[in-house]
């Protein structure tokens, strides 16, 4: 798409951008399903702790440990609503450029 509006530069430089910008919003969308691996791995790993607290009479570490795995959750969710926010950004940016090279042609 790029070599297709050479002739015009600042649209061929948008088409660049935004080739850029999805590299870029595909690498962050790894990063994250990659850190809800091991998000899920660490929540999996504390569970028998869990149980072992509530088990031994000390329900307040039980507790904590959820508290904790709250946490953990609420930042995969954060992750997962800023990655979804950029990428509706982004369709919007792409389809801007698909008009904008539909009325140069």
């Amino acid at each position: 798409a790029f070599l297709a509006f050479r002739t015009n530069p600042q649209l061929a430089g948008e088409i660049r951008d935004c080739m850029q910008e999805a590299s870029d919003i595909q690498r962050e969308c790894i990063r994250v399903v990659t850190e809800f691996g091991n998000t899920s791995q660490q929540v999996l790993k504390v569970f028998p702790d869990m149980l072992l607290a509530v088990e031994d009479g000390v329900p307040e570490m039980a507790m904590d440990l959820l508290d904790m795995t709250r946490d953990w959750v609420a930042k995969m969710k954060g992750d997962t609503d800023r990655a979804r926010g950029r990428y509706r950004s982004f369709m919007h940016k792409v389809q801007d450029l698909v008009d904008n090279a539909h009325v140069f042609k």
